[in-house]
């Protein structure tokens, strides 16, 4: 898997594996500790655009990366090369929305977007 890290690419925080738009797309599963570091290196490059929607998804990326970012229920919108870097729980909740759950309990994947 390709890792698209261009001025003109962008890596797009979910927090879900979804299909913003039509396309082909290469998903693989990466460790929290890759999860971390390629969202690192998309903040510090000026390239994350955050569209995660779970304050507790953003408090745990607060404490593993020391970065704040706002809550973003905005539209998803990729173009060619871009990434999506995507925190998903491992299960379907079912419980209410936005109950607590085990940071353990959230699985990390990376896509790259291609029309």
């Amino acid at each position: 898997m390709i890792f698209h890290q261009t001025l003109i690419a962008m890596t797009i925080l979910m927090n879900s594996a979804m299909m913003p738009a039509a396309g082909s797309y290469e998903l693989k599963a990466i460790t929290r500790t890759q999860f971390i570091s390629l969202l690192l290196q998309a903040f510090e490059a000026g390239q994350l655009v955050n569209r995660i929607g779970y304050v507790q998804n953003m408090k745990l990326i607060e404490s593993w990366t020391g970065i704040r970012l706002q809550l973003s229920r905005e539209k998803t919108l990729v173009k060619d090369g871009d990434n999506l870097l995507c925190i998903t729980l491992k299960y379907r909740a079912n419980r209410k929305k936005g109950d607590a759950v085990d940071e353990n309990n959230f699985e990390f994947w990376i896509a790259s977007y291609s029309k």
